[in-house]
Formats: structure tokens, sequence, C-alpha cells
């Protein structure tokens, strides 16, 4: 590979069509470390996680309950993968990123919902308002990388 070659390299991967991804880089990084961290509390400690996520006197005795919990919290945790692997890499799987903004927004607004009804308690509706902040960013991230304008969502 020559010099030009290199350093042609380089700065491709430095930056997307004049967009700085070193900068967004750091953005996925710390969206793959919030859903791990999450994740990680709810799978590993779950009493924990149910005490300080709902509101009181709410049950996980059905072994249904448990499952549906399980399966968000490992799906959270695989969208985390997601964004680490995003963020190795921005010029590619802008896809994760598309599922993740419809994603993250839906649960705001379910976790807003479920506070405002008194089913959830504050810190629940505080991780609902983070993934909103999430998914702002990469619809922010995947327009000024026009994703929408002929590259695709795939990257």
């Amino acid at each position: 590979m020559t010099e030009t070659t290199q350093t042609h390299v380089i700065a491709n991967e430095a930056s997307l069509g004049g967009l700085d991804l070193q900068r967004w880089k750091a953005l996925f990084w710390v969206a793959a470390f919030y859903n791990f961290s999450a994740a990680t509390v709810a799978l590993v400690a779950p009493e924990f996680h149910v005490a300080r996520f709902f509101a009181p006197g709410t049950s996980f005795e059905s072994p249904v309950a448990h499952i549906y919990t399980q399966a968000f919290w490992v799906s959270v945790f695989s969208f985390g993968m997601g964004y680490a692997i995003v963020a190795r890499n921005p010029d590619r799987n802008h896809g994760i990123l598309f599922l993740a903004a419809l994603g993250k927004t839906y649960v705001c607004f379910a976790f807003a919902r479920a506070w405002l009804e008194g089913s959830m308690g504050v810190l629940a509706l505080v991780g609902g308002i983070g993934d909103l902040a999430f998914a702002v960013a990469f619809v922010w991230f995947l327009w000024s990388a026009n994703v929408c304008h002929g590259r695709g969502w795939t990257g």
C-alpha cells in the first residue's frame, strides 16, 4: 500500500463525507455502556432492579413475568453490543441505529405512560428519557451521514 493510499484510507476512516466520525464514536460507546450497565443490573440482581425500577408493591411472582423481563433485558444488552459494533466503525451498520431509534423512542413513551399510571418508578422514567435522547442522537447521526439520501439505512 502506498503512502498516498494509506493516507486516503485513514481519511475515509475518520470522516464520512465531511462528517467527523471520531466524535460520534464516543456517543456509540456511551450508548453501549448505558445498555450494558442497565441490562447487567437487571439480569444479575433482579430483585434490586424491581425494587428500584417499579412502583412499590409490584410483584414478579409469575414465571412468565420473569421470562418476559429477562427477554427484554437480554435484548437491551444485545443492542448494546450493536452500538459497540457501530462505535468500532460508524461508517457501517447504520441499520442498527435505525432500529434502535425506533425501539428507544417506544421505550421512552411506554415507560413515561407507566410512570404516569403509577406502575413504574422515577428511575424508569429517567431511563426512558435517556433512551429518547439516544434515539434523537442516532437519528441526527443518520441524517448527518446522509444515510437516507442514497446510501441506504444499512450502510
